[in-house]
């Protein structure tokens, strides 16, 4: 397997960033690395607000433990979030995908 298809699958299977860094192509690992670890920090906080709000009004027993209601309440807490767990989400796919892509391209470079 070539260096390209090496690194392309470390940026896929592992975190962006770090095809760029097996190929010594620190200044875009870096920049793929932080942009995606700052967005999946935002969704990790948004998700677990949401689940704290949850937990909360199951244990004060103003929500019914069962899944449909749990699943309406997820769906009503994800609108009213205003769409930034979608936009964190959609930022990390899209650095995700330019990772791998950008891998295995770089080496022709």
């Amino acid at each position: 397997m070539d260096r390209a298809s090496k690194a392309a699958l470390l940026s896929a299977l592992v975190f962006p960033g770090a095809g760029q860094f097996y190929l010594r192509r620190y200044g875009r690992g870096v920049l793929l690395a932080t942009g995606a670890a700052i967005a999946l920090v935002v969704v990790v906080m948004r998700a677990l607000r949401v689940v704290q709000t949850l937990v909360e009004r199951l244990q004060g027993g103003q929500l019914p433990p069962d899944m449909t209601s749990l699943t309406l309440q997820v769906m009503a807490e994800m609108q009213a979030d205003g769409g930034g767990m979608r936009l964190a989400s959609l930022v990390l796919l899209v650095l995700w995908v330019a990772g791998i892509l950008d891998a295995h391209r770089v080496q022709g470079d």
